[in-house]
């Protein structure tokens, strides 16, 4: 899965953010993965799910690859092989007020969230697209990007976090791989 959406994300940045599309909002992300992992052959089309339920856990999740649970007298569900939160710090509509509480819903409740996800699932993942610069920033005093991996080392250790920014005029992925996993550079 992992190779699988690296391949999804360059697409993303080359044919959405390359060619100057505005996202205002995690859907408008949410929307692109999903039409661009449908493209991908090793991803079963019947299920990919988009802001659903993951067994086992609390809460919805942005995005779920995996197979539909039912269960009587159960909700329907999802048992994945891939899970991603996203959030989105957008080149314009949002004031820096509203940008910080989209960051500390990534420290405060994406991550925990992820964090608790069984550790067998292949792939999770936080995913931040930043057209601002948003992370360059401070917050408490220290660089919100390092700020941020730090948080992920300490409440969700083994969560990807993949940030797409805008660098001089250039989208750029980066990859911040959990630190115990084995070739994920």
């Amino acid at each position: 899965m992992l190779k699988t959406f690296q391949k999804v994300l360059e697409k993303f940045k080359d044919e959405c953010l390359a060619l100057g599309y505005e996202m205002l909002l995690e859907a408008d992300v949410s929307g692109w993965l999903f039409h661009l992992l449908l493209t991908q052959p090793e991803v079963n089309k019947q299920q990919i799910h988009l802001d659903t339920r993951v067994c086992n856990a609390d809460g919805r999740f942005d995005i779920a690859i995996g197979t539909l649970e039912t269960i009587a007298n159960r909700r329907p569900c999802i048992n994945p092989r891939l899970v991603v939160e996203v959030k989105i710090f957008p080149r314009t509509g949002f004031t820096d007020r509203q940008h910080r509480v989209h960051y500390e819903h990534i420290l405060n409740d994406d991550l925990p969230k992820l964090s608790r996800l069984d550790s067998t699932i292949e792939l999770r993942a936080a995913l931040i697209v930043d057209g601002r610069g948003y992370l360059r920033g401070t917050y408490q005093g220290y660089n919100r990007h390092e700020y941020l991996i730090n948080r992920r080392n300490q409440v969700a250790s083994k969560v990807h976090v993949f940030i797409i920014r805008l660098i001089d005029g250039n989208w750029q992925i980066g990859h911040e791989a959990p630190e115990t996993a084995p070739n994920s550079r």
